[in-house]
């Protein structure tokens, strides 16, 4: 049943985009009136009139205020406590900017960065969660001040048509200055953390906090000069008051949650300059602005990566800079994977522009000229449908991104003669040809879904694109270029042909995404594909692989069959249970083969119990995560049985002894009267607890699954009365109970008993953990700003004792003083994940009918 919060939170999911869309349309009607009587070429001329000196001013202060911007991540990092070099700190700082600033990306793409490349430098998990917020604290507190004492001090006048009872912007400069006030007593007053679901957050003292203002104020300052210098000119106009509109520009452009403020940032700036520039002196200044500190930005950072590759390759970094590149190399493909999408929107939005040639007849080379446009659209439109591949390393994805950046190329220099978007394209092919090593997965070429958020961009830059061309059609008194080479109507119905063929094309791509093949068949799995599992699964330190022995799962083994995910169909849903088995470094490679399989059938990929280890690459895929519960695990090398908290398992034994209970391992393989024997035991405790067989994260009895485990067994006078098959990891590293089940006769507390002579056991064979399986729903805070989910299972770990007994389970095991680690889901969010939970639970109950019969 979908409840009313799932809606309020599936509204939540779908409003932001939504809104965003709508204000973006509004933006380009506000930017269409401003410029009805202006042409393409008048702005473009503009662009071309900026000094050289003060282009290079502009360079100076973008490069000084992503320096300054580190400065967010160094002064909370220090407040944390944490020593790591600032260098370190400077590279991740700038590489998240990059991703969240400059791309618009969701606050969920700069802490993944953050998260891949911290825990890299060794910072811990918690601390990268609290450096992320208080950067997006450092954020608003720059707002409350810069904004404050620019509005009021440099105030704005408003238009009138805005109908509000104040005419300039100096009381809103009030209301930050107010606000920020307020924040400033709220951080003295207030002597313990704040929390925000189960996550702790120290305030800053007043003095980090000012620190914080100081970088903030610095920051904005700097990214508005860079504005200020691309403008022409002029004595009315001074630094403060471009600051202020830059402000309110920058601002509202994040708030309209439009991906990096397109069309908004420019409305507002070219509305609230009118009074001083005219729109193409204005427009072609923001062309600069978007050219010099978003798009710049981006390339630089991947010619880091490609610098890193190139000098790895002539041996000229020592152990340091390869201790760097190992953790940037973790980050790479989805730099790359960004980079090749934003490149894609570039030729797109590159078509648009006129050629730029001068020297050469174009009349004498008509066609070429005719043809590059829609070569470059339909080049842009492949690459951003290929680049999502990139991130997951696969080789196909990146020869078909060469290819299509060296199509790009051509179009974009050779034939349209955009030399700066040639420059960029070049510049991402070198840097994608130095790091060809990142690319390793042999996989023929896949076109995994965009994000949401990624097709959000594009439908924004084809809405743009279609308003490009309207604009050059309606200005047709104007020449389209600079030079006069080609008149609007000419221009118009190239770029148009080039925007019908781009449609078509992806028209084609949304039909074969929509008519995908039907879900894999769920035939068991062949004796060679066993052969190599039950290979892989002998070697693996994991006790929770033998799951993969159960006969109930399909595997996805990667290519050099050393590791692979087991999964289960359901619904429309691939469930993999837990992570990838085999060497660490294969995990990422085969979650996204994973991911690929889901995408040729058109079905959700889900991952059932999953560890901490590999989150940030279940984020890549889009996925959300929500909390499951936590696993017990006993620490082996410490446990003992001595001291005043162990008398009752002490007890317990002296009990057993008492009843005649003796311990027993059995190494497999059983026997048929062994079998036979525990078949009797079985379907009596079955019968017992009025139950059926489980399966898929649970075992099952299943004569050819037991028969290769070993057994250990409590006797009553040579009777057997209790058993539980152990699942030993290899290397002796972990160590589980998966069935556990006993007779109607066995005495009173038989499964405890069997538990600690198991564990002792356990730890006089060398093993160094033993696995007390999970406490479902435990560890979920009770907090009104958790997520839904959250909530739910939290009010059902403490109000469903008549159903489960969640936190008796949770108390049994603590006897054994336990390590709690968190278990996941990762899977589509919003409303899908009712039926995601309702999937995997029918796998685990053997079908629907059994999950509610």
């Amino acid at each position: 049943m979908v409840t009313s919060a799932t809606w309020r939170e599936h509204l939540r999911h779908w409003l932001r985009p939504v809104l965003g869309l709508c204000l973006f349309v509004a933006a380009l009607i506000a930017l269409d009136m401003q410029l009805k009587e202006h042409s393409l070429g008048e702005v473009l001329e503009q662009t071309r009139a900026i000094p050289v000196a003060h282009l290079l001013l502009a360079l100076l202060c973008t490069g000084s205020s992503y320096l300054v911007m580190t400065g967010y991540d160094l002064v909370a990092l220090r407040y944390l406590g944490s020593t790591l070099r600032y260098g370190r700190i400077a590279l991740t700082s700038f590489i998240a900017y990059v991703f969240s600033m400059d791309l618009g990306m969701s606050v969920i793409g700069s802490s993944a960065v953050r998260y891949r490349l911290y825990s890299g430098f060794g910072v811990e998990a918690g601390d990268v969660a609290r450096v992320i917020a208080l950067t997006a604290l450092a954020f608003w507190v720059g707002v409350l001040s810069v904004g404050g004492v620019v509005l009021t001090q440099a105030a704005l006048p408003l238009p009138e048509s805005l109908d509000i009872p104040f005419a300039t912007t100096r009381p809103v400069g009030g209301v930050l200055l107010a606000g920020l006030a307020i924040l400033l007593l709220f951080n003295v007053l207030r002597d313990r953390p704040l929390y925000w679901r189960s996550f702790e957050l120290p305030l800053l003292p007043p003095r980090g906090l000012l620190l914080q203002g100081l970088v903030a104020g610095v920051d904005w300052s700097l990214a508005a000069a860079v504005l200020y210098f691309l403008l022409p000119a002029s004595a009315e106009v001074s630094y403060w008051q471009v600051l202020a509109v830059f402000f309110a520009a920058q601002t509202l452009g994040v708030l309209s949650t439009v991906p990096a403020g397109l069309g908004v940032f420019e409305s507002i700036c070219a509305a609230l300059l009118a009074p001083y520039y005219s729109a193409p002196a204005v427009l072609g200044a923001l062309v600069a602005f978007r050219f010099i500190y978003t798009l710049l930005p981006v390339f630089v950072a991947l010619a880091l990566f490609g610098g890193f590759e190139a000098l790895q390759r002539r041996h000229a970094i020592g152990e340091t800079g390869r201790a760097l590149r190992t953790v940037l190399s973790k980050l790479a493909p989805q730099i790359f994977s960004v980079g090749a999408f934003l490149a894609g929107l570039l030729l797109m939005i590159s078509s648009v522009l006129p050629p730029l040639a001068t020297t050469l007849h174009l009349t004498d080379v008509r066609l070429l000229v005719d043809i590059s446009a829609t070569v470059a659209m339909l080049s842009g439109l492949a690459l951003v449908l290929v680049s999502r591949g990139l991130a997951a390393r696969t080789r196909g994805s990146f020869r078909a991104s060469l290819a299509l950046l060296a199509s790009g190329f051509i179009s974009a220099t050779l034939l349209s003669f955009h030399l700066l978007v040639g420059l960029m394209l070049a510049l991402l092919m070198l840097a994608l040809w130095l790091s060809r090593g990142e690319f390793s997965r042999p996989s023929a070429l896949r076109l995994p879904p965009l994000p949401r958020y990624w097709a959000g961009v594009l439908l924004v830059t084809l809405l743009g694109i279609a308003w490009s061309i309207s604009w050059i059609e309606h200005s047709g008194r104007h020449t389209a270029d600079l030079f006069g080479q080609f008149s609007a109507g000419e221009y118009g119905a190239r770029a148009r042909t080039a925007l019908f063929f781009t449609g078509i094309a992806l028209s084609f791509y949304i039909l074969w995404r929509l008519s995908r093949p039907a879900l894999p068949a769920t035939a068991p799995a062949g004796p060679g594909t066993l052969a190599r599992v039950s290979a892989i699964v002998a070697a693996s330190p994991d006790p929770e692989a033998k799951l993969a022995l159960l006969g109930d799962k399909q595997f996805l083994l990667n290519e050099a069959g050393t590791a692979f995910i087991m999964y289960g169909v359901a619904g429309n849903s691939l469930i993999a249970m837990g992570d990838p088995v085999g060497p660490p470094e294969e995990h990422e490679g085969l979650i996204w083969q994973f991911r690929e399989l889901c995408d040729r059938h058109g079905a959700w990929p889900v991952f059932y119990e999953v560890t901490a280890h590999n989150l940030p690459v279940y984020l890549d895929l889009g996925l959300s995560l929500n909390k499951l519960g936590e696993f017990a695990v006993v620490p082996l090398a410490d446990f003992s049985l001595e001291g005043k908290k162990r008398a009752k398992m002490r007890q317990a034994i002296n009990r057993g002894e008492r009843s005649g209970c003796r311990f027993e391992v059995i190494a497999a393989p059983q026997s048929d009267d062994m079998l036979d024997t525990l078949q009797t035991i079985s379907d009596e405790w079955l019968l017992g607890k009025n139950t059926g067989e489980k399966g898929f994260s649970l075992g099952s009895f299943n004569r050819d699954y037991l028969r290769d485990m070993p057994l250990a067994v409590i006797r009553v006078e040579d009777k057997l009365v209790a058993f539980a098959n152990l699942w030993c990891g290899g290397d002796a590293d972990g160590l589980s109970v998966d069935l556990m089940r006993y007779s109607d006769d066995a005495p009173h507390g038989v499964m405890e008993l069997l538990f600690i002579h198991t564990i002792l056991w356990g730890r006089e064979e060398g093993y160094r953990w033993f696995g007390l399986g999970m406490a479902p729903l435990s560890g979920l805070p009770d907090h009104h700003l958790a997520s839904t989910w959250v909530r739910a299972g939290s009010f059902i770990y403490r109000h469903g004792e008549h159903f489960y007994n969640f936190d008796g389970l949770r108390a049994y095991k603590e006897k054994f003083a336990p390590d709690w680690e968190p278990r996941y889901l990762a899977s589509p969010g919003g409303l899908a994940l009712p039926r995601v939970l309702a999937q995997a639970s029918a796998l685990v109950s053997g079908g629907l009918r059994r999950l509610v019969g």
